[in-house]
């Protein structure tokens, strides 16, 4: 049985009308137990790999029936360089010490 004619779900092939296929019937994962993918998430490959749609940087905050993007929270003693949140005492790739006379 070929599974592009009769997809199987689960088997970590797209077939038929799955937009996803990642292995496996979870929900939560990306792709929906019945091949959708899921609110967040988007997905590509075989078989398919899910990830959260926020940018480089922000946290995916689940929520039911979807998601938010949230800016990382940087407190003190770290610093924004960029868009990282980095520890200036530790961190010399991003602040260089300047010096003072």
């Amino acid at each position: 049985m070929e599974t592009s004619i009769h997809p199987f779900r689960g088997d970590g092939v797209r077939g038929g009308a799955e937009v996803c296929d990642d292995g496996n019937p979870l929900l939560g994962d990306g792709c929906s137990s019945v091949c959708q993918v899921e609110t967040g998430y988007t997905c590509a490959g075989q078989p398919s790999v899910c990830t959260d749609t926020c940018t480089w940087g922000e946290v995916c905050v689940n929520t039911p029936g979807g998601f938010e993007c949230e800016e990382p929270v940087c407190e003190p003693p770290r610093l924004v360089c960029g868009e990282t949140c980095v520890d200036p005492r530790t961190d010399s790739n991003h602040f260089r010490p300047t010096g003072r006379g």
